[in-house]
């Protein structure tokens, strides 16, 4: 007999769906939250069986879902057992219409109905905290008010707590409040916290949710409080976290096992939020920063180190201006370019311009003051020098 499921297709369009411009990790390109992915997972189970989510597991992202312009998903969900395989896919257009498909993002164990399930104890003490100030206006966090619940946040030796309000989001609920999900993670995303187990040099992302248990229907408004305590390491060395949201009263409404990937900051890592966010967002002059190096004198970046600050896809296109579908080491030698003029005429690397052979370039508000360059290519690295 085959097995009932049911599938649906939808469209996430930023123009539409504004929210999304909020959720740029890079301060550049829109990406679906985790969470949102989460609870499409979610929705899936719920729609297959009629009853409420309590628990997910073996929640494992495959890929970033940009949303540049509109992108078409499917979802799916159908019975394993006395649980529901849930199953998030996108579509991949290629320009040979054969080759065209759906393509696995994300996929999900769900079990479903309303059984009683223990609270977890409460987590350790939150040692050495110290209060910060309001994450999303200083930089720390990159999230825009469609998704800033976090109204207070403490990050101490073991982990963070913050505050959350149910009600300051302007994300569509979903099937589990995906907004407010969402918000479970940001404490995690603060480098005060990130970098005490991810390294100073990188940032952790969501990437894997071993396990999800949903006590209570999350509320629409109120404050709660978020608890993130570090759990250790996972079986690949992925630094591992256990959250739980609770009401004032102490009721549990959910908790899970995040498992975070390490991503490189990069020429970034030095340099307060702030800032970051001006040179990234803004596109303003921020000294000596962009995606290469100086080394005496002379503007040196390589192919590797380029493609791997690409994150999420298309994050270098849009700080350089270049094509959206531009792949970064096809512009190699023109990002080197720009960074070594910008430098010099202390202006953000997306305000230069340069001749098709890239031996001259400009400030695009002062075409009469051009820059000689010599562009030196060894294998994968470029040299930019003096003309």
């Amino acid at each position: 007999m085959p097995v009932p499921g049911v599938s649906r297709e939808l469209v996430l369009d930023p123009a539409v769906d504004t929210w999304l411009a909020d959720h740029c990790p890079t301060w550049t390109v829109p990406v679906v939250p985790m969470m949102s992915t989460v609870d499409l997972l979610a929705g899936a189970a719920a729609d297959l069986t009629g009853q409420e989510v309590v628990w997910l597991s073996g929640v494992r992202l495959s890929r970033w879902l940009p949303v540049a312009g509109p992108i078409r998903l499917r979802v799916s969900a159908k019975q394993l057992g006395g649980c529901v395989a849930a199953a998030l896919e996108v579509w991949r257009h290629a320009s040979d219409p054969r080759l065209s498909r759906f393509d696995l993002v994300a996929e999900a164990t769900v079990s479903v109905g309303r059984a009683d399930m223990l609270a977890p104890p409460p987590p350790p003490p939150l040692t050495d905290a110290v209060e910060v100030p309001d994450p999303y206006g200083t930089g720390c966090l990159f999230h825009g008010p469609a998704l800033a619940h976090v109204t207070r946040l403490w990050v101490g030796g073991n982990g963070a707590s913050a505050v959350l309000d149910a009600g300051r989001g302007q994300v569509p609920r979903g099937t589990l409040h995906q907004g407010l999900l969402d918000a479970l993670t940001h404490p995690i995303a603060h480098g005060r916290l990130s970098s005490r187990w991810v390294g100073a040099d990188h940032i952790g992302f969501p990437h894997r949710i071993p396990v999800m248990r949903c006590h209570r229907p999350l509320p629409e408004t109120g404050e709660m409080r978020c608890e993130v305590r570090f759990a250790g390491y996972d079986g690949t060395g992925l630094p591992t976290f256990d959250i739980e949201l609770r009401q004032d009263d102490g009721t549990v409404l959910i908790d899970l096992r995040l498992v975070t990937a390490p991503l490189p900051l990069g020429p970034f890592a030095a340099l307060p939020p702030h800032q970051v966010r001006q040179f990234l967002r803004d596109r303003e002059h921020v000294d000596g920063t962009g995606y290469s190096r100086t080394e005496d004198g002379r503007t040196v970046l390589t192919a590797e180190e380029l493609t791997t600050m690409d994150w999420p896809p298309g994050t270098v296109a849009a700080v350089y201006g270049l094509p959206p579908s531009a792949r970064p080491v096809e512009h190699l030698a023109r990002v080197t370019v720009m960074d070594h003029v910008a430098r010099k005429a202390k202006v953000h690397p997306s305000r230069i311009e340069t001749t098709d052979d890239l031996q001259q370039a400009w400030t695009a508000d002062r075409a009469d003051e051009r820059h000689r360059v010599v562009v030196h290519r060894h294998d994968d690295r470029v040299v930019v020098t003096e003309g």
